[in-house]
């Protein structure tokens, strides 16, 4: 009998431990499924998985911002990259942070938006000027004042050549979203429309929009001129999805 209950205790505190071993071994395993999940968060485009680019590469992609060297109103000057300081990047109008913000020196200075939304339903656009981290960076640094809002029916369109929209719009000096719409129209509808009658080139299927900065509010401290939200909207003025990819 005492060797038999001796047997049963052994049994008894074997499983235990094979109990707590095998505890042990799915909490490592929940650890580590729990740091790769954070690791990957980044990267997931929505399949759980991390496939590549981040959401921040792909906004980088399809927005840049630059200036035109010897002309501050545009003309046939270089163009000069606007995004080397990441901080800043022209991508910044569309990462849905009111608390960054594209910013660069002075007026002139353009930001081209390429297939980041859904053109066949952008009817206009609204933008959040300055920086508006909150009210002392606002008044800080320039806000823009008078903007021209053009379509570019592809990247190989010309220059020279009229673009099918151009339109000045003027922004209050208020640290809120401003709306502006395109004549009751969306992009698509307005570039395929002057493209039937002029020659667009082949790929003016997806038109690009360009911002230049015309004139400003100018800042107490610092002359760069900031924007901090830009959002395309549909027909009822609500603003669309970004197609990032």
């Amino acid at each position: 009998m005492l060797r038999a209950a001796e047997a049963a205790r052994f049994i008894t505190i074997r499983g235990c431990l094979a109990m707590k071993k095998i505890i042990s071994i799915i909490c490592l395993f929940t650890i580590l499924a729990a740091a790769i999940a954070a690791r990957s968060d980044d990267h997931d485009h929505g399949y759980g998985c991390n496939c590549g680019p981040t959401k921040w590469d792909m906004i980088k992609e399809r927005v840049s911002a630059y200036y035109l060297e010897g002309s501050a109103l545009g003309g046939s000057a270089k163009e000069i990259s606007a995004d080397e300081d990441e901080e800043f990047h022209g991508g910044k109008t569309v990462d849905g942070d009111k608390n960054t913000a594209w910013c660069s020196r002075g007026i002139g200075n353009i930001i081209v938006y390429d297939g980041i939304a859904d053109y066949s339903q952008t009817y206009g656009i609204e933008i959040l000027p300055g920086y508006a981290k909150d009210n002392k960076m606002f008044k800080m640094n320039n806000r823009p004042k008078k903007i021209l809002i053009e379509f570019i029916p592809s990247r190989n369109y010309s220059e020279d050549k009229t673009p099918p929209y151009r339109k000045e719009f003027i922004l209050k000096d208020q640290m809120v979203y401003q709306k502006f719409f395109f004549n009751g129209k969306d992009v698509k509808s307005i570039v395929e429309e002057y493209c039937s009658s002029n020659n667009c080139g082949e790929d003016y299927f997806r038109p690009t929009v360009r911002l230049t900065i015309l004139d400003v509010y100018d800042g107490s401290k610092n002359d760069y001129t900031c924007i901090s939200g830009v959002r395309f909207l549909d027909k009822k003025g609500k603003p669309i999805e970004f197609n990032y990819y």
